[in-house]
C-alpha cells in the first residue's frame, strides 16, 4: 500500500517541535512526513475567512497564562504544558488581523480531514452553517470528511498516537487514490 507524504502544519504559538512525537510516530509506521500533496488535515481547525482579531494592534501575540485562554486542556500534562510554554513561538500579529481570500478553486476538491477534538463534528458541521469566520472555507470543500478525536485542543499532546494513526489513514488513503 502506498501513501502520499505528510506536512504537519502547527499553529498559534507552536513550532515544528510540537508535532515530534507525531511524525516520530508516522516515521515508525514508515509515512514520509515532509510534504502534504494529495490530502488535508485540520486538527481542531479548518481555512477562515476574515480577520480573526480584526483590531488587535500589536506586533505579535505571545501565549497567553492557560486559565486566559479558551482552550480544551484536557491530557495535557504539566510537563508538556511547561514545555510548551517554554518553547511557544509568539503568533505574529498581521496573521490575526489580516485576511486572506482564496483564489484558486483546485483547492475545494483535495480531499480533507477535519479532525474535531475539542467539539465534536457536529457542533463544527453547525459552526459552518451558522457562517463562523474562522472555519468558514470549509463550506466551500467539496471533499471532506470528519473524524472525532474527543480530547484537547492540542491533540498532539493529549494523543499523539491516536492522532498519528488518523493522519496514517488519510495518507494511506491518499496514496491509493494517487496510485490508482
Amino acid at each position: 500500500m502506498t501513501a502520499a507524504p505528510i506536512i504537519l502544519v502547527p499553529g498559534f504559538w507552536l513550532g515544528a517541535w510540537a508535532w515530534d512525537e507525531v511524525a516520530a510516530t508516522l516515521r515508525a509506521d514508515g509515512l514520509d512526513v515532509t510534504a502534504r500533496i494529495a490530502a488535508v488535515v485540520y486538527v481542531d481547525t479548518g481555512p477562515g475567512k476574515g480577520a480573526m482579531e480584526p483590531d488587535f494592534t500589536d506586533v505579535e501575540k505571545p501565549l497567553a497564562p492557560w486559565d486566559e485562554l479558551d482552550e480544551n486542556l484536557d491530557g495535557i500534562s504539566e510537563e508538556q504544558l511547561a514545555e510548551f510554554r517554554r518553547r511557544a513561538v509568539p503568533q505574529p500579529g498581521g496573521t490575526l488581523r489580516g485576511s486572506h481570500e482564496f483564489t484558486n478553486d483546485a483547492r475545494l476538491d483535495v480531499p480533507s480531514t477535519v479532525v474535531c477534538t475539542s467539539v465534536p463534528s457536529d457542533q463544527v458541521r453547525a459552526w459552518i452553517s451558522e457562517g463562523y469566520p474562522f472555519i468558514a472555507g470549509l463550506a466551500e470543500l467539496r471533499n471532506v470528511d470528519y473524524v472525532d478525536l474527543p480530547t484537547s485542543h492540542w491533540p498532539m499532546f493529549s494523543r499523539p498516537r491516536e492522532l498519528a494513526a488518523v493522519i496514517a489513514d488519510v495518507a494511506r488513503r491518499a496514496g491509493e487514490r494517487k496510485a490508482g
